[in-house]
């Protein structure tokens, strides 16, 4: 009699989707208060702005493609198909 090998554990979805939020949001909000905080160097041309600026943007499409990969997520649970476990 052979003994099935053990199977693989779940692996959660959440944690993922709930680290690129964090991420997404992190960078936005440092961005931006980098970004405000050069703007009160005075001088209204600098290098930085054009790098927070870009960082902000990025955030803010990170964030985005987070919470559409969560509601992909969440429709694939609860409308994917329902396979039989033996």
């Amino acid at each position: 009699m052979t003994i099935p090998p053990p199977s693989a554990p779940k692996r959660s979805r959440v944690l993922p989707i709930l680290i690129t939020l964090a991420c997404g949001f992190l960078l936005t909000l440092g961005c931006c208060f980098g970004g405000i905080a050069t703007e009160n160097m005075g001088a209204r041309r600098q290098p930085l702005n054009l790098l927070f600026g870009g960082g902000f943007v990025l955030g803010v499409l990170v964030f985005i493609s987070g919470i559409i990969w969560g509601f992909l997520a969440l429709a694939v649970h609860l409308f994917g198909s329902k396979k039989e476990q033996p």
